[in-house]
């Protein structure tokens, strides 16, 4: 029972809302990144991103698994037109240099934060602690947003995840 044509049949079952093959009792999941996504799902990622849209100035963030760059929640003003998922990829390649850099200085501690300055934008980029492999995206108009704030919501967005 469970074979088709003499191979076992994959049941799908759900890992961070995508359909994931089961063969065997062994979820196709194991070549993917390991994260905690089931303690972490989009629709939580999404609520506690929705917290930054009252910030002055931001133009979008994203909640973003740091080893690949994949997008798992963003929030978007509706009038600025930005892909997040480019902007999640190019800040998760940011944060492993920045990781890879701090490893080969002998540096042991995490990397909370990064900042960067381009033209007109900051890009706030914050790991979260208790999930490694996660961080937090929000690309903001610098002359129209205060970074003390920005950066204190994004610490209270970590929390809301945590």
């Amino acid at each position: 029972m469970g074979e088709i044509g003499g191979a076992a049949a994959a049941t799908p079952t759900r890992i961070a809302g995508l359909a994931v093959p089961i063969v065997d009792g062994v979820t196709a999941a194991a070549a993917a990144p390991q994260v905690t996504r089931g303690v972490l799902d989009a629709s939580r990622g999404r609520q506690a991103l929705a917290s930054l849209l009252k910030l002055d100035g931001l133009i979008g963030c994203a909640l973003v698994d740091a080893a690949t760059g994949l997008v798992l929640a963003h929030e978007t003003r509706a009038e600025h037109s930005i892909d997040m998922e480019l902007a999640a990829a190019a800040a998760a390649q940011v944060l492993r240099a920045q990781r890879d850099s701090a490893r080969s200085m002998g540096l042991t501690d995490p990397i909370d934060e990064l900042i960067t300055t381009a033209g007109a934008r900051n890009i706030l980029i914050r790991a979260l602690q208790r999930h490694a492999e996660l961080s937090i995206v929000a690309l903001f108009e610098k002359h129209r947003t205060n970074l003390a704030l920005a950066r204190f919501q994004l610490l209270e967005v970590e929390r809301a995840l945590s």
